[in-house]
Protein backbone atom coordinates (compact mmCIF):
# COMPACT_ATOMS: atom_id res chain seq x y z
CA UNK A 1 0.00 0.00 0.00
CA UNK A 2 1.49 3.10 -0.99
CA UNK A 3 2.43 5.58 1.67
CA UNK A 4 1.55 3.45 4.46
CA UNK A 5 4.13 3.19 7.33
CA UNK A 6 5.12 -0.13 8.50
CA UNK A 7 5.36 -0.51 12.57
CA UNK A 8 8.52 0.51 14.16
CA UNK A 9 10.54 -2.53 15.44
CA UNK A 10 12.24 -1.00 18.02
CA UNK A 11 10.81 -0.90 21.15
CA UNK A 12 11.54 1.28 23.90
CA UNK A 13 13.34 -0.64 27.05
CA UNK A 14 12.94 0.53 30.02
CA UNK A 15 16.23 0.46 32.42
CA UNK A 16 16.75 -2.41 34.95
CA UNK A 17 15.29 -1.32 38.49
CA UNK A 18 18.49 -0.65 40.81
CA UNK A 19 19.04 -3.27 43.53
CA UNK A 20 17.63 -1.95 47.05
CA UNK A 21 20.58 -2.45 49.10
CA UNK A 22 19.86 -0.62 52.88
CA UNK A 23 22.57 1.14 54.55
CA UNK A 24 24.39 -0.06 57.78
CA UNK A 25 25.42 -3.66 56.55
CA UNK A 26 27.26 -6.00 58.69
CA UNK A 27 30.87 -7.08 57.58
CA UNK A 28 31.07 -10.42 56.36
CA UNK A 29 33.51 -12.52 54.88
CA UNK A 30 33.90 -14.69 51.69
CA UNK A 31 33.56 -17.72 54.02
CA UNK A 32 30.13 -16.45 54.66
CA UNK A 33 29.35 -17.59 51.44
CA UNK A 34 28.90 -21.04 52.06
CA UNK A 35 26.93 -24.09 50.89
CA UNK A 36 23.02 -24.24 51.63
CA UNK A 37 23.67 -20.33 53.41
CA UNK A 38 21.04 -17.51 53.74
CA UNK A 39 23.26 -14.52 53.58
CA UNK A 40 21.01 -10.84 54.04
CA UNK A 41 22.37 -7.29 54.56
CA UNK A 42 26.19 -7.98 54.81
CA UNK A 43 29.15 -5.93 52.84
CA UNK A 44 32.53 -7.65 51.97
CA UNK A 45 35.25 -6.07 50.44
CA UNK A 46 38.41 -6.72 49.29
CA UNK A 47 38.86 -10.75 49.54
CA UNK A 48 40.38 -13.22 47.41
CA UNK A 49 38.88 -16.49 46.78
CA UNK A 50 40.68 -18.63 44.08
CA UNK A 51 37.91 -21.71 42.44
CA UNK A 52 35.32 -21.04 45.49
CA UNK A 53 32.37 -23.09 45.05
CA UNK A 54 29.23 -22.96 46.71
CA UNK A 55 25.99 -24.53 45.65
CA UNK A 56 22.75 -23.30 47.55
CA UNK A 57 23.31 -20.07 48.23
CA UNK A 58 20.93 -17.22 48.93
CA UNK A 59 22.10 -13.58 49.12
CA UNK A 60 19.86 -10.84 49.76
CA UNK A 61 20.51 -6.87 49.90
CA UNK A 62 24.15 -6.94 49.89
CA UNK A 63 27.39 -5.54 48.68
CA UNK A 64 30.77 -7.17 47.48
CA UNK A 65 33.62 -4.36 46.89
CA UNK A 66 36.83 -5.43 45.65
CA UNK A 67 36.24 -8.91 46.10
CA UNK A 68 38.36 -11.36 43.82
CA UNK A 69 36.98 -14.73 42.47
CA UNK A 70 38.66 -16.18 39.53
CA UNK A 71 36.94 -19.63 38.41
CA UNK A 72 34.42 -19.61 41.02
CA UNK A 73 31.22 -21.85 40.68
CA UNK A 74 27.84 -21.00 41.82
CA UNK A 75 25.36 -23.44 41.52
CA UNK A 76 21.90 -22.92 43.01
CA UNK A 77 21.77 -19.81 44.02
CA UNK A 78 19.63 -17.18 44.39
CA UNK A 79 20.74 -13.32 44.04
CA UNK A 80 18.34 -10.19 44.97
CA UNK A 81 19.33 -6.95 45.38
CA UNK A 82 22.95 -6.98 45.53
CA UNK A 83 25.47 -4.53 44.26
CA UNK A 84 29.05 -6.15 42.90
CA UNK A 85 31.70 -3.48 42.65
CA UNK A 86 35.48 -3.40 41.39
CA UNK A 87 35.11 -7.32 41.16
CA UNK A 88 37.12 -9.63 39.09
CA UNK A 89 34.89 -12.37 38.55
CA UNK A 90 36.58 -13.70 35.53
CA UNK A 91 35.62 -17.38 34.62
CA UNK A 92 32.72 -17.26 36.72
CA UNK A 93 29.76 -20.42 36.28
CA UNK A 94 26.82 -19.83 37.35
CA UNK A 95 25.09 -23.88 37.32
CA UNK A 96 21.02 -23.03 38.25
CA UNK A 97 20.83 -19.62 39.10
CA UNK A 98 18.33 -15.83 39.33
CA UNK A 99 19.30 -12.91 39.66
CA UNK A 100 16.86 -9.95 40.41
CA UNK A 101 17.87 -6.75 40.67
CA UNK A 102 21.54 -7.19 40.59
CA UNK A 103 24.12 -4.78 39.23
CA UNK A 104 28.01 -5.53 38.38
CA UNK A 105 29.62 -2.12 38.51
CA UNK A 106 33.35 -2.15 36.67
CA UNK A 107 33.46 -6.32 37.13
CA UNK A 108 35.75 -8.47 34.91
CA UNK A 109 33.13 -10.99 34.08
CA UNK A 110 35.45 -12.60 30.83
CA UNK A 111 34.49 -16.01 30.59
CA UNK A 112 31.52 -15.96 32.58
CA UNK A 113 29.45 -19.58 31.86
CA UNK A 114 25.85 -19.06 32.95
CA UNK A 115 23.92 -22.18 31.43
CA UNK A 116 20.62 -21.99 33.38
CA UNK A 117 19.93 -18.49 34.25
CA UNK A 118 17.38 -16.67 35.13
CA UNK A 119 17.87 -12.65 35.34
CA UNK A 120 15.41 -9.64 35.85
CA UNK A 121 16.77 -6.32 36.01
CA UNK A 122 20.51 -6.91 36.40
Amino acid sequence: MAGAREPSTTAAVAAPAAPVVPDGLAPAALDDLDDDATVDRVAIAGETAVDLAVRGLTLRRSRLAGVRLPGATFDHVEMVDVEWEDCDLSGLTLGIAVLARVEFRRCRLSGLVAPDLAASDV
